[in-house]
């Protein structure tokens, strides 16, 4: 049975193989064909449409899948839009995964993160859990940088700039005069579900000054837009065998339940606006230095009392 474009008012059934249901390469033109197989036998199989941009499959009579072509996209479409894609075994891809939905979402996550399943939101959070003992949250945010003067654009949509450091810098104030210490003043505002806000300045220290050892005690505080938190006072002395890198860090708490700002506690009840984070320093003996952002010496190059850039890391978390 050959055709040559050839068309069929009803339907077309081709229940068997046999010699006379045979075609040429013409077109055959019909409502319906139906067949227990659809093989191609030495060149690829075709199936689309030469007028329209969709094709639609059927399974239990019922629109299942729909594949568009826009542009050079192909589009897949569950159920008219309604269903849902789940694909039983591993998937592989050689580019990058663009996502225009708002959670990323598994089902094996760490013991405190499966309440939600989501492992990123569309805020940039990581939800990395913290195990069945413990509490913590969503890491919404992280910005670790050198103070080199870099701009970043935060969760919040702020553009924030760390300071630029490029010399060492000698404590020389005497309590009760504090001096800001360079490179750690940011003005932040962290994303609107954050909890907790941990502030961290890290800078090396040494035991010498202009290449003597002072034994020079130094005070620091750190500051909440201008009101100092007290629990994060610290004391580092500068002897001759003081030397090495210095975390000065703070958790700040935001809680909502809270009457008013508790700053004496590290707690505020809310933050919706820039806030100034910086650290400050002073000595307590006259006529001596504390030289931060500074190493001792470096065993392949470097003189003694070099320079050592400082860094800076704000963590907000829900």
């Amino acid at each position: 049975m050959s055709f040559m474009n050839y068309s069929i008012g009803g339907n077309l059934n081709l229940a068997k193989k046999n010699e006379e249901n045979t075609f040429t390469k013409e077109n055959i033109f019909t409502e319906n064909i139906t067949a227990p197989q659809l093989m191609s036998e030495g060149s690829h199989l075709k199936l689309g449409s030469s007028t329209t941009n969709d094709c639609n499959f059927y399974l239990n009579n019922q629109e299942t899948l729909q594949l568009t072509r826009n542009g050079t996209e192909c589009r897949a479409t569950v159920s008219g839009g309604t269903g849902d894609f789940r694909f039983m075994g591993k998937v592989f891809g050689n580019s990058d995964l663009d996502i225009a939905g708002n959670e990323v979402k598994l089902s094996a996550l760490p013991t405190s993160a499966q309440s939600t399943g989501v492992l990123w939101n569309n805020s940039g959070a990581i939800n990395i859990g913290s195990g069945a003992s413990g509490g913590g949250g969503v890491c919404l945010e992280t910005i670790n940088s050198y103070c080199n003067g870099d701009s970043f654009t935060t969760a919040y949509g702020d553009s924030m700039t760390i300071p630029a450091v490029t010399a060492v810098q000698d404590i020389t104030s005497q309590l009760p005069t504090y001096t800001d210490i360079t490179g750690s003043s940011i003005s932040y505002r962290p994303p609107s579900s954050a909890t907790l806000v941990i502030f961290t300045f890290q800078t090396q220290i040494s035991g010498r000054a202009s290449g003597a050892f002072d034994n020079q005690d130094c005070q620091f505080k750190m500051f909440y837009g201008g009101t100092e938190i007290p629990l994060g006072r610290m004391v580092v002395c500068n002897n001759n065998n003081a030397f090495g890198y210095i975390d000065f860090s703070v958790p700040i708490q935001i809680d909502s339940s809270l009457g008013s700002d508790d700053i004496a506690n590290g707690k505020v009840k809310s933050w919706s606006s820039l806030v100034t984070l910086k650290w400050s320093a002073c000595i307590i003996t006259v006529g001596v230095t504390f030289p931060i952002n500074t190493k001792f010496g470096f065993s392949e190059g470097g003189s003694l009392d070099t320079f050592s850039k400082p860094k800076v890391k704000i963590e907000a978390f829900s």
